[in-house]
């Protein structure tokens, strides 16, 4: 699992900005950040040549503009950096290409952004940078709160989630008092009824088998777990959607933050980021959503491109 030491953080110059940088204060106190990239990007600066020819500071000085209110809202919510580098990027681009490129081109390893629950929405589309993103992606609700230190993993026992989990043992092992709640959803295949088994009785067979699968899939991290209170959910998918049970969940217990592990980037250019976790990413809306995934192959990004 790579360490987040560097944290990208999409900026639009809305009051969303006023949650996301208290949040990146909260990131570098809880892990090893080295470097923290403020982007903005500045849009509708289409500036004919002719006007450009009488005035040629304009776009310069609208940069600059720009970074001076970035580190004014910096210094207010954000203050001095305990030991991460921070640089402030203002461009004139199309903002989700180029944060692919930047966080693509500095190696970045977590890239930030928000959700707009009540502001008008942003140039940022955060399915289409979650679907083609190479690295980690965090999503912060309007107004969120730094975590608390509970946190929910919902579980398949695949190497995706396996590394969702070990990032939440990573990040809640900075806590005196931390939790995590794994949820693993088990449903009951067709055709259970050929052997002579009712549903009930069959649920009980799949759940035992889940079980197991934990302890298995549990061996090689659980080293990780530190002294986090860990507890494990078994649930019975009797809705035939797996989203809507982790809701419930997240409904109940009410966690700081929900990991979950994408897949990792391919040579097929389609669905980098799975319906599952495509799902989640429209569901959970008020709670911040980590999406975990692993670090390495470009070609999402190389086809993202391609399509702009």
């Amino acid at each position: 699992m790579d360490k987040i030491k560097k944290l990208l953080v999409a900026l639009d110059s809305s009051y969303m900005d006023r949650t996301l940088i208290p949040y990146a204060k909260f990131l570098e106190e809880k892990l090893p950040v080295e470097k923290i990239y403020f982007v903005n990007i500045i849009q509708n600066l289409n500036v004919p040549d002719e006007i450009l020819k009488n005035y040629p500071d304009l776009i310069d000085n609208a940069i600059k503009e720009r970074e001076d209110v970035i580190n004014d809202l910096i210094h207010k919510y954000y203050g001095n950096a305990k030991h991460a580098d921070i640089e402030i990027i203002i461009k004139t681009d199309q903002t989700t290409k180029f944060i692919m490129n930047f966080a693509h081109e500095n190696d970045v390893d977590l890239i930030m952004m928000g959700r707009k629950l009540t502001l008008p929405t942003s140039s940022i589309t955060i399915p289409r940078l979650a679907r083609r993103a190479n690295t980690n992606l965090l999503i912060i609700p309007e107004g969120a709160k730094p975590a608390n230190g509970n946190f929910l993993v919902p579980i398949d026992f695949s190497i995706h989630s396996k590394l969702a989990l070990q990032y939440a043992f990573d990040i809640a092992n900075t806590y005196k008092n931390s939790t995590i709640t794994c949820q693993n959803v088990y449903n009951v295949p067709t055709g259970y009824h050929f052997t002579g088994k009712s549903k009930g009785e069959f649920a009980k067979i799949m759940k035992t088998n889940a079980k197991k699968n934990f302890q298995v899939f549990f061996k090689d991290i659980e080293k990780g777990k530190g002294n986090v209170d860990f507890e494990v959910i078994y649930d019975l998918d009797d809705h035939d959607d797996l989203t809507l049970h982790i809701k419930n969940l997240v409904d109940k217990v009410k966690p700081d933050w929900v990991i979950i592990g994408a897949k990792g980037l391919t040579t097929t250019a389609a669905l980098f980021l799975g319906s599952f976790a495509e799902k989640l990413i429209h569901i959970l809306i008020d709670v911040p959503l980590f999406i975990a995934r692993p670090k390495g192959g470009n070609e999402g990004l190389i086809a993202f491109l391609k399509e702009l």
